[in-house]
């Protein structure tokens, strides 16, 4: 009996863990109460990942170099010009 409580325990710990780190802790609960596979609460968890709408901005910055960026040895030129 000892054994199978901790098998239970194990794996609602397995699915909590897995449904908190997909962005989904309001799916355990289901899950749960379906006793779900693991191996199945990870194929729905991929598969609500995959519909859902990816979070793109223009607003984020694109990788490369900025229009506005100047050379490093302009840069060093206008930091330390030489007086005199």
């Amino acid at each position: 009996m000892l054994v199978a409580a901790t098998e239970v325990l194990t794996h609602a710990r397995a699915v909590v863990d897995l449904c908190r780190l997909a962005g989904q802790p309001q799916m355990a609960g289901r899950f749960l109460e379906r006793d779900t596979g693991i191996d199945d609460v990870r194929a729905a968890l991929l598969a609500t990942r995959a519909e859902a709408v990816p979070d793109i901005s223009a607003a984020h910055p694109q990788p490369g170099r900025p229009s506005g960026a100047r050379p490093w040895g302009d840069v060093i030129a206008r930091t330390f010009r030489l007086k005199g």
